[in-house]
């Protein structure tokens, strides 16, 4: 059973860049938060917030990834409720998700640890920051460090905004099963839980309690302040990242890349490399997939279209 849900996993996850050009009429604007984007590094009085779904731990913001296409990657220590204690094994803890900036110079934070808080920088290294729950105070040592966004046009169309699958293709090895998902079928490829139904019924048996209600948002192939791979999903499902690494220099380019998030009793672990194309307007990609050896799949090609 884990070699066919190995299958689901990376037909859900590899897609990392992919493509087909359904409904581009809506304008993508690449990196959007280009101007905003940087490292920044809490010296002291660091933010402190409480920690999704860890039993009321508070999470002490150590640094924070903004990346030009408008995801944030934040790193902190989980304390008990009273700051007093480091938790051990999983002190270590990293968050996900967007942000903005206001024309008043706030950054404003959606999804992950940092959701609904704000933080406006100030030049000197000082910072105000406002919790959720509007609590603000003024903190210092901070620093901001500009992202060293890249010129070369294909890192900039691949990291520029997210994507989104537009169609799943591939066999199975063992099995004579090969599974075909595209928008046209009445199966969205980015329904984890329906492309899972999908293969039970082709003859696998995929415990669907640990898929059920996986929706893919987007993904997102991050390049600078660090070259991060995040896996957002739609019904309040906990986003996943890990690292990627593209190699453009050959033909057809290549890429790989590693998940290190836990989900769903590790469904959605991950590690494998590829190949990958682009269309001609470098809004598409077409994306094969080569598994771990171990898995029972084989000849993934993966497409998908560039979203916001």
């Amino acid at each position: 059973m884990k070699k066919i849900i190995s299958f689901a996993a990376i037909c859900a996850l590899l897609i990392s860049c992919g493509g087909n050009n359904k409904n581009d009429a809506v304008v993508v604007r690449d990196y959007p938060q280009e101007e905003h984007s940087g490292k920044v590094v809490f010296d002291e009085d660091k933010p402190i917030l409480p920690a999704p779904g860890e039993n009321n731990k508070k999470f002490e913001v150590q640094t924070i990834d903004h990346y030009a296409n408008g995801d944030y990657r934040s790193t902190g220590v989980l304390h008990d409720q009273s700051l007093s204690v480091a938790l051990m094994k999983s002190d270590l803890s990293v968050s996900v998700g967007r942000f903005t900036v206001s024309s008043d110079g706030f950054f404003s934070y959606s999804g992950g640890v940092l959701d609904k808080a704000r933080i406006l920088f100030h030049e000197g290294g000082n910072f105000e920051f406002r919790d959720p729950d509007g609590n603000t105070y003024n903190g210092n040592g901070s620093v901001v460090t500009p992202a060293d966004n890249p010129t070369d046009s294909k890192i900039k169309a691949l990291a520029g905004a997210h994507w989104i699958l537009t169609d799943i293709e591939a066999t199975v090895k063992g099995k004579n099963i090969t599974v075909n998902f595209t928008d046209k079928d009445g199966i969205n490829p980015n329904d984890v839980e329906k492309v899972a139904e999908y293969i039970n019924k082709k003859g696998a048996s995929i415990d669907l309690e640990k898929v059920a209600g996986y929706y893919i948002k987007s993904i997102s192939l991050n390049v600078s302040p660090s070259k991060t791979i995040i896996v957002e999903f739609l019904n309040g499902k906990k986003a996943i990242e890990g690292t990627w690494a593209p190699v453009l220099t050959t033909n057809p380019m290549t890429f790989s890349y590693s998940f290190n998030a836990e989900l769903d009793g590790k469904l959605f672990d991950a590690e494998a490399s590829g190949s990958f194309e682009f269309g001609s307007d470098y809004k598409t990609i077409v994306v094969k997939v080569n598994a771990k050896a171990a898995a029972e799949v084989a000849d993934i090609v993966i497409k998908a279209k560039k979203i916001q």
